[in-house]
């Protein structure tokens, strides 16, 4: 574990990284929150056992990263795997790492079947990169199809 700049202005070996007229406090939530996590200028901040938390993730072909910054425990991690299908190997070092150097328990939710989702609130038509769909409610509760659909 190492000092975060955000903390010190300064690197490891004193040279400074930020002067005294910089921010050198984390991004702050752009909307209220309605779940753990929200966004603050592109940035997630959560709410990690009960600790503010801002990181950084990323996809691109062959490559998944992710990045966790906890300022009040001192904690950066960023998580780099050579493969499109690599979130599940940063999302296990994140959980080891965030328990283990800062003391924070990132469990995996416990999901209920007793969760009721209203299919009918998703429905409409989606503009991608790629194709055009649609969603509709389907015929039993809780389930969704997605249709492709001509541009």
């Amino acid at each position: 574990m190492v000092p975060l700049p955000a903390r010190t202005g300064a690197a490891l070996d004193g040279t400074a990284i930020l002067t005294s007229g910089e921010p050198r406090t984390p991004p702050r939530r752009s909307l209220p929150p309605t779940s753990p996590e929200s966004v603050a200028l592109d940035w997630s901040v959560g709410d990690l056992d009960g600790v503010v938390s801002i990181g950084h993730g990323g996809v691109t072909a062959g490559h998944v990263s992710d990045l966790v910054v906890v300022p009040e425990r001192d904690f950066v991690l960023a998580g780099l795997t050579n493969a499109t299908n690599g979130a599940p190997v940063n999302q296990a070092v994140r959980r080891f790492a965030l328990e283990r150097f800062a003391g924070i328990d990132e469990r995996i939710p416990n999901l209920t079947s007793s969760l009721v989702i209203d299919v009918g609130s998703l429905r409409g038509r989606f503009s991608t990169p790629s194709p055009r769909f649609e969603v509709t409610p389907g015929p039993d509760p809780g389930i969704a199809h997605r249709d492709l659909v001509a541009a």
